[in-house]
């Protein structure tokens, strides 16, 4: 469930421009009994202009977050070199540490497993589960960044 149907707003601009014509429709025909066919032109007249409208917010919002952003964060060629550099290492670290203590804790049980160890039982099955998950999401980011990058080059090279 979305924010917009938890608000009860609908999914797109569509959806809104239609509830808020049809409460117009529900009040004329409230008040009046029967819409006629004038004022059936004129209210999807008013579901285009509120339609536009909307377009207008949704545009006007967009704008001003990105405003923001190059407020706080200033343009790309105005950040420190060496801040672009932390930034770019930020996912190979996570991954290093992430997959490094996967195959320690793997390394761990291989070595005891062929030490026949008594009364041993796996490492890897007291991880925790936040660390399946890290790692898990390390994982999907990691290689399916790469695929989608590679699904959009076939893509645009016109291949399947």
């Amino acid at each position: 469930m979305g924010i917009a149907d938890w608000l009860g707003i609908g999914k797109t601009v569509a959806d809104v421009t239609d509830k808020a014509t049809n409460g117009v429709a529900n009040i004329i025909t409230t008040a009046k009994g029967d819409i006629p066919p004038a004022a059936k032109g004129e209210i999807e007249k008013l579901k285009v202009q509120i339609g536009g409208e909307i377009e207008k917010l949704v545009q006007n919002s967009v704008d001003k977050a990105r405003e923001f952003a190059i407020a706080y964060e200033g343009r790309a060629d105005q950040v420190p070199a060496w801040l672009l550099l932390l930034r770019s290492l930020i996912r190979p670290i996570i991954t290093i540490y992430a997959f490094g203590w996967f195959f320690v804790a793997l390394t761990i049980d291989i070595v005891n497993l062929m030490r026949q160890v008594p009364d041993y039982h796996m490492i890897l099955n007291d991880l925790p589960q936040g660390f399946w998950w890290i790692l898990g999401t390390v994982a999907l980011f990691w290689f399916g960044g790469k695929a989608g990058e590679r699904i959009a080059e076939r893509i645009k090279d016109g291949k399947k």
